[in-house]
Parts: structure tokens; C-alpha cells; sequence
């Protein structure tokens, strides 16, 4: 998997996921139909530094805020 491909699939989930959670079944269906290998997906929540919740019935992925980010 070169460092590009890489940076692409982190890209696509980072944009996937701005405007907030979303279940883990959703980015894995969506990353299917783009032609995201499971490997892929998972280098790319590792880059991403993905938050994962449970809400007890599903998982949830959400990226979290970049540091220093303000609403002010």
C-alpha cells in the first residue's frame, strides 16, 4: 500500500466523517463502494486518530476536533 493511496483513504474518511459520527457499518459500505480495502480503512482511522463509541448497539467513528481549533 504506497503512502499515497494512504493519504487518499484518510482524506475520503476525514471528509466522510466532518460532519460528525457515524456508524461503523456506514464508513465500512461507503469505503466498499469506493474500492477502500479493510487495510486501508484501518491505516486511515489510525492516521486520523478515529474516537470510537459505543452506544451499546452499534459502534460509532468520529474524528476528533484538531487541537487548537476554536470557535471564537
Amino acid at each position: 500500500m504506497a503512502k499515497n493511496d494512504i493519504e487518499a483513504v484518510t482524506d475520503i474518511v476525514a471528509l466522510f466523517l466532518a460532519d460528525g459520527p457515524k456508524p461503523y457499518d456506514v464508513v465500512k459500505a461507503h469505503c466498499i463502494k469506493l474500492g477502500i480495502t479493510r487495510s486501508e480503512l484501518k491505516a486511515a482511522r489510525r492516521e486520523l486518530n478515529v474516537k470510537t463509541i459505543n452506544t451499546g448497539v452499534t459502534w460509532l467513528w468520529e474524528v476528533p476536533d484538531p487541537e487548537g481549533d476554536c470557535d471564537a
